[in-house]
């Protein structure tokens, strides 16, 4: 199979959320991350690692892929969420003003005007927003990408009803869409359809493999009061996350003990806190072997946007 079909296989497995299988495809082909090169190998394998618990490790291999080729329009729509995510969404829009948008073909300017609408969604101008996701749909009709930000424009003015109308057309067309299904999660937990939510994120989860919507799950029943359910899911998304960098293997040990102490399982939350060495959660071991209890204030109040 040639270089270029290889990695159209990855990407296949990507776009169709299977993350923890492009990740290891990506490695069977291209060996260890630090090694990919390439500026489309690098931009792919950047997703990827966003996705699968190395933010460090896709950044390192996006700042590779813009050094290699600053003008090709993938990689600079995906550079300009990164400067808005890394310095603000301004340096993002910024960074958009300067490039030549309007000179980019069709495709890749459904990718730019994308990545703008969603920086300025970031800084509440829905009227820019607005125009350029009509230029998106225009040159790109029936871009899922432009109708993900079209529903995140129209949650974002408080029509959650409307978005979730536009996200479930996208699942009509493409089920089990990766960025739709953890969107209308969200947006059917607003509604407070919580228990749909849970119905979609699980059947969703039993056919990805996308750590986020573990998470969700594990945040959903925390919110619910059923820690033992979210323990579970904080361990399928620990299960996801195949290439886990510390700071995520530190949160989420944390939040596995946390749930597990709210479920009453004190021996396993300390085991929990004590297993991969941070400091502050060795202090909490500390405090539930000798019979502390963790400060908490509980507020009853609904969800809150």
């Amino acid at each position: 199979m040639s270089h270029s079909a290889l990695r159209a296989e990855i990407e296949a497995l990507f776009e169709g959320g299977l993350y923890v299988s492009a990740f290891r495809a990506a490695e069977r082909a291209w060996g260890p991350p630090a090694t990919w090169r390439g500026p489309e190998d690098c931009l792919l394998g950047s997703r990827i690692l966003h996705y699968v618990g190395a933010p460090r490790g896709s950044a390192v291999l996006l700042i590779r892929a813009y050094r290699a080729a600053p003008l090709d329009p993938e990689v600079a729509s995906l550079w300009a969420h990164y400067l808005g995510d890394r310095r603000g969404p301004y340096a993002g829009l910024e960074f958009l003003r300067t490039f030549p948008v309007d000179a980019a073909p069709a495709e890749a300017q459904v990718r730019l005007r994308h990545a703008r609408a969603v920086l300025l969604l970031a800084v509440r101008d829905f009227e820019a927003a607005e125009y350029e996701l009509t230029r998106a749909e225009v040159l790109g009709p029936g871009d899922a990408r432009a109708r993900m930000a079209r529903a995140g424009l129209l949650a974002a003015q408080d029509q959650i009803e409307a978005a979730q109308d536009v996200l479930r057309d996208i699942m009509r067309e493409h089920p089990h869409h990766r960025g739709a299904v953890p969107a209308s999660g969200r947006s059917l937990v607003e509604l407070g359809r919580v228990e749909e939510a849970e119905a979609l994120l699980v059947d969703a989860d039993a056919k990805l493999e996308i750590p986020g919507l573990a998470g969700q799950l594990a945040s959903l029943e925390l919110s619910r009061r059923r820690p033992r359910e979210a323990w579970r899911w904080l361990v399928r998304a620990a299960e996801l996350s195949v290439a886990a960098e510390p700071g995520l293997v530190v949160a989420l040990a944390a939040a596995c003990s946390e749930a597990a102490s709210e479920a009453g399982d004190y021996a396993a939350a300390i085991n929990l806190a004590r297993s991969v060495g941070s400091e502050w959660l060795v202090r909490l071991a500390e405090r539930l072997e000798a019979g502390g209890e963790r400060g908490r204030v509980m507020l009853e109040v609904p969800y809150v946007r």
